[in-house]
């Protein structure tokens, strides 16, 4: 009797086990579709600025964003720095990539 009792809880031991194994990972499909942005300037090294805001972010640059609609300015404070001041706006949907180019003033 005792032997059956403990062959029961093994194999409810291992049920349990094999259904946590199973179970999906939390959040795992839950993550949102993202898009991709590539901020590059002639010559490197200027601020980026993304939707108003400071990104802390210098070209050349790389980020993962929500899809949506952006605005992309380019400002460097050094002399003959690249300077798109003039937003470059676009909207990217999911699984998109976006490569922006400011040389030295104008958008490529």
């Amino acid at each position: 009797m005792k032997s059956i009792k403990n062959l029961k809880s093994s194999w409810v031991m291992i049920a349990a086990i094999v259904s946590i194994l199973l179970l999906p990972v939390p959040g795992a499909s839950q993550m949102p579709p993202l898009a991709k942005l590539i901020v590059k300037s002639i010559p490197k090294g200027a601020a980026i600025t993304v939707n108003g805001q400071k990104t802390g972010q210098f070209t050349d640059a790389q980020f993962v964003v929500r899809p949506g609609s952006y605005r992309v300015v380019v400002s460097s404070t050094a002399p003959g720095g690249a300077n798109c001041n003039d937003s470059q706006s676009f909207s990217l949907n999911a699984g998109d990539s976006k490569t922006l180019i400011c040389n030295g003033g104008k958008w490529q």
